[in-house]
C-alpha cells in the first residue's frame, strides 16, 4: 500500500496501533508487548513529491524524468515559495496569517476598511512600502512611508476596499498585500505577503444560499456493462404538422452547389468556422469535442445510473 505524507507519514504508519498489532501477530508468540516492533526504515527509492516508491534506483531515475514528476516538483516549489512569502520572519509578526477578510460588503456601501496589526521585536525595523497587485484595495491615506516601528508596541495598518471602483459589480474580489520591511542596521529588506479578499453582495442572500452540510463526493463505482436495452415507442420521423399533402424531397442541382469561385466558397466556410482551424487543427478540434462529449456522457451515466427502477412514460420521455 502507498503511505501518503512522505517520511513522516511512513514512520507514523509504522508506529501506529494497527501496524504494531499485525506485526506482533505475524512475529509469533515470542514477541511480547514489552518488546516493541522496531520500525523499518523508509525505502531508499521513494519520491516524496509524488508519494511513490520504486523497487530500485533505475526506476526512480526513470520516474524523475517524466513530465508528471516535473509538474509535481514545480507545484511543490510554488507552494514552498508562497508559504515562505506568507510566513512571519526576522522579528516581524503580522496578524491574519490565513489572510485579511473584509467580509461581505453591501452594494450601497462604497468604502470599507480593515485594520492589520504588526508587531516587531527589533528597534531597527521600519515599514518601507505597501503595494497591491490591483487597484481594488489600497492603503488608507494618511500614512507617511517609510514608518519606523517600535519594538513591543503593536502598529495598526488600515487597508481600504473601494467598491465604487467596481462600477456596481458583485461577487468575490481577491488581491495580495506586499509589505516590504527594511532593517536599517543590517541594510537589508524583506517582504511579507498577506492575501486580501472581500465580497460585494447581500449578506442575507449568502446566508440563504450557503451550504447546509459539507460536500460529500459520490462514491466511485465501476460502470456496469450495458445489458439489454428497454425498448420504447419509436418516435415518428414525420413532423407533427398536419400536412394536407406531404411535400416531396427536394432534389438539389449539383450545378448550384458548385456555383461560384473556389475562393468565395472557401471564404464562406472560413467565416463560419473558428479562425484557429487549419489543416493541422481541424481534425484535432472535432476529435476533442467528441472525446469531451463521450466523457460527459459516461460521467452522467455513472452519476444518474439507477438499478431496478420503474420507468413512467411521459409522451416521448420517461
Amino acid at each position: 500500500m502507498t503511505i501518503p505524507g512522505g517520511a513522516s507519514g511512513w514512520l507514523a504508519h509504522e508506529t501506529g496501533a494497527r501496524h504494531q498489532r499485525l506485526a506482533t501477530a505475524a512475529a509469533g508468540p515470542g514477541l511480547g508487548p514489552d518488546q516493541p516492533v522496531v520500525p523499518t526504515p523508509l525505502p531508499l527509492f521513494f519520491c516524496d513529491a509524488c508519494q511513490l516508491k520504486f523497487k530500485d534506483q533505475i526506476a526512480l531515475d526513470s520516474h524523475a524524468s517524466t513530465p508528471s514528476h516535473h509538474d509535481k516538483m514545480r507545484r511543490v516549489a510554488l507552494r514552498a515559495t508562497v508559504k515562505d512569502a506568507q510566513s512571519n520572519k526576522f522579528g516581524v509578526i503580522i496578524a491574519d496569517t490565513a489572510g485579511i477578510d473584509l467580509g461581505i460588503i453591501p452594494v450601497d456601501h462604497w468604502a470599507h476598511n480593515r485594520a492589520l496589526v504588526i508587531k516587531v521585536s527589533s528597534a531597527s525595523l521600519r515599514l518601507a512600502s505597501v503595494s497591491f497587485s490591483t487597484t481594488m484595495f489600497s492603503l488608507t491615506p494618511g500614512y507617511a512611508l517609510p514608518i519606523p516601528l517600535n519594538s513591543g508596541k503593536p502598529f495598526a495598518l488600515s487597508i481600504d476596499f473601494n467598491a465604487r471602483k467596481q462600477l456596481g459589480l458583485r461577487g468575490h474580489f481577491n488581491d495580495r498585500a506586499e509589505l516590504r520591511f527594511e532593517n536599517t542596521t543590517l541594510q537589508q529588506s524583506f517582504t511579507i505577503v498577506r492575501r486580501v479578499k472581500a465580497i460585494i453582495g447581500s449578506k442575507a442572500d449568502y446566508e440563504l444560499l450557503k451550504a447546509k452540510a459539507p460536500f460529500a463526493r459520490p462514491k466511485r463505482r465501476r460502470l456496469r456493462p450495458n445489458g439489454r436495452p428497454v425498448p420504447g415507442p419509436r418516435r415518428s420521423i414525420r413532423s407533427n404538422i398536419p400536412y394536407v399533402r406531404i411535400p416531396p424531397k427536394y432534389r438539389h442541382d449539383k450545378a448550384v452547389i458548385v456555383a461560384g469561385q473556389e475562393e468565395e466558397r472557401t471564404q464562406i466556410i472560413r467565416a463560419m468556422l473558428p479562425p484557429t482551424l487549419d489543416a493541422d487543427t481541424y481534425a484535432r478540434h472535432w476529435h476533442t469535442l467528441i472525446h469531451v462529449e463521450e466523457g460527459q456522457m459516461l460521467q452522467d451515466i455513472e452519476v444518474y445510473d439507477m438499478i431496478d427502477t420503474i420507468l413512467h412514460p411521459m409522451g416521448y420521455l420517461f
